[in-house]
């Protein structure tokens, strides 16, 4: 063992260290609370084609903080590809009427901005019509 000197100004710890290990925990970072792509509410204008008419609408979609619920569209499913928020629903008019609607929001880079689009196809028996647009939302809150 060394010897431990001592010094008016300065006392000295035995600077032994042999096989002795110094454990301290680790120290993580906490968590970061990632900021929600999708979250919020949405506006622009739209562009729609019908079949047999084209037509221009504003349109204001809310996606709540889950980011699985927006509030133009209703029970159907809701699924993330990376920048892309995607909407799916299918159901029935009355007894012969199939509609299947799908609208998707990517979000630009600039987290503000982004490029919507939906399609809407209605078929009865053999006959089948369709409704798209497309359009570019912002994020406002």
């Amino acid at each position: 063992m060394a010897a431990t000197t001592s010094t008016p100004e300065v006392t000295l710890a035995n600077m032994t260290l042999g096989n002795s290990i110094w454990r301290q925990p680790l120290k993580t970072a906490p968590a970061s609370r990632t900021q929600k792509l999708f979250a919020g509410t949405w506006r622009g204008t739209i562009h729609s084609v019908g079949p047999q008419s084209t037509w221009d609408s504003q349109i204001e979609l809310n996606i709540d903080p889950s980011e699985t619920h927006w509030s133009n569209m209703s029970s159907g499913s809701v699924s993330r590809q990376n920048r892309t928020l995607i909407y799916k629903r299918s159901y029935k008019l009355g007894r012969s009427t199939s509609v299947q609607v799908q609208a998707s929001l990517t979000v630009n880079e600039d987290g503000s901005t982004a490029a919507y689009s939906t399609t809407q196809v209605s078929v009865t028996g053999k006959s089948a019509s369709k409704t798209s647009g497309k359009g570019i939302l912002e994020k406002v809150r």
